[in-house]
């Protein structure tokens, strides 16, 4: 949001973000999300690395598939 308006890419599309706790089923959310019309991309990013590296302000954790 911006403000109280959605966001709107400069190609004229609404762009949501959301905070979600765990998801069961990640794979699963991605292919039902990406069958609703309009959507173009969930942002699961799923399958795509197999070392991830989480900053955060004191530590780090490495979390390797």
């Amino acid at each position: 949001m911006d403000g109280d308006v959605y966001f709107v890419t400069g190609a004229k599309n609404h762009t949501l973000d959301l905070s979600l706790n765990d998801i069961a089923d990640p794979v699963e959310l991605d292919k039902d999300l990406k069958q609703i019309p309009g959507v173009l991309e969930t942002g699961l990013f799923l399958n795509i690395c197999d070392i991830v590296i989480i900053g955060r302000e004191k530590d780090c954790e490495i979390i390797k598939k």
